[in-house]
């Protein structure tokens, strides 16, 4: 049911490009980037450790992975700096 005039169409291409995705945690491997990158722009893609959630040695093997399959990959390769530093350095600021 829809409200008269309060809701529009929504354009939900529209709406998930605009968001940011987090590639923390476990779940991230190259074909889910892949997959995040035909919703939204590489600029929209960065990683966020879980720490202190997540214990501090558990995160360095999860961050050594995700480097060493970026560098591996020809399609994730050019975006590899993005990800782990660029796009959240540009979104909350050079500090």
């Amino acid at each position: 049911m829809q409200a008269s005039g309060l809701v529009g169409e929504i354009d939900w291409e529209k709406n998930l490009a605009a968001l940011y995705y987090d590639l923390a945690g476990g779940s991230h491997s190259p074909e889910v980037i892949k997959l995040m990158l035909t919703i939204t722009s590489p600029n929209h893609i960065m990683y966020g450790s879980d720490f202190p959630y997540v214990k501090p040695e558990v995160l360095s093997a999860q961050l050594a992975r995700m480097k060493n399959y970026l560098a591996g990959d020809p399609e994730l390769a050019p975006y590899k700096q993005m990800f782990l530093r660029d796009n959240a350095r540009q979104l909350f600021g050079e500090r």
